[in-house]
């Protein structure tokens, strides 16, 4: 498919000290608990444009149901999907802003939306519990780089601001960020765990075993 290419956002860069004050006071863990998330988040942003709704329903469709995988010696195989963690939405637009943090809200992260206009949209949403907050305005490459405490980066396209926002998580120390510039891509924003207990050491089929052999 055709690379999408956005203008970078407009608007007043925000501080450093907003920014990880928006971050530091969002708490996702009753949040990531609930069933019904996405049935949440439908509700308070009923009305709204067609890529909010896409990314609804994209993120709808995502199973994280813990998934039992094939154990061919016997041994218990468990996949599971957790939330990757807060996620900065960069749009650049505000439709695009808030398709990425219905995404990420919807798989139990935390979101922080930075775009023009962003305040005014999440205010139906923390009314409903989601843990979100909104800055108004672009966040420059040097905040990016010294902010803490995300785990993803959300910004759609492909153009020079992409560059430089890529730049600028490279220069970060730590764990590496990642940036996601698919503009509907739920399955970005989770983690997969997968656990294997070896249930022959505690006595389980070990005819199994000598079959594979």
């Amino acid at each position: 498919s055709a690379v999408e290419r956005h203008d970078a956002p407009k608007g007043k860069a925000v501080t450093l000290k907003d920014l990880q004050s928006a971050l530091d006071g969002l708490d996702a863990r009753n949040w990531a608990a609930r069933r019904d998330r996405v049935e949440v988040l439908r509700k308070a942003l009923s009305g709204k444009s067609g890529l909010t709704r896409k990314a609804l329903n994209e993120t709808a469709a995502l199973d994280m149901t813990p998934q039992t995988l094939p154990g061919p010696t016997g041994e218990s195989n468990r996949l599971s999907l957790y939330p990757k963690g807060p996620v900065l939405c960069l749009g650049p637009t505000l439709d695009i802003a808030v398709a990425q943090a219905v995404q990420a809200l919807g798989v139990g992260c935390a979101a922080v939306l930075v775009a023009p206009g962003a305040k005014q949209s999440v205010r139906s949403l923390i009314a409903a519990g989601a843990p979100v907050a909104a800055l108004d305005g672009s966040v420059s490459a040097e905040t990016l780089s010294a902010v803490k405490g995300i785990a993803a980066v959300a910004a759609a396209g492909a153009s020079d601001w992409i560059r430089e926002l890529r730049i600028a998580l490279a220069k970060r120390d730590g764990a590496i960020v990642p940036l996601e510039t698919q503009t509907i891509s739920p399955e970005r924003y989770v983690v997969e765990r997968h656990l294997c207990i070896d249930t022959t050491a505690a006595g389980g089929n070990a005819s199994l075993l000598a079959t594979a052999e």
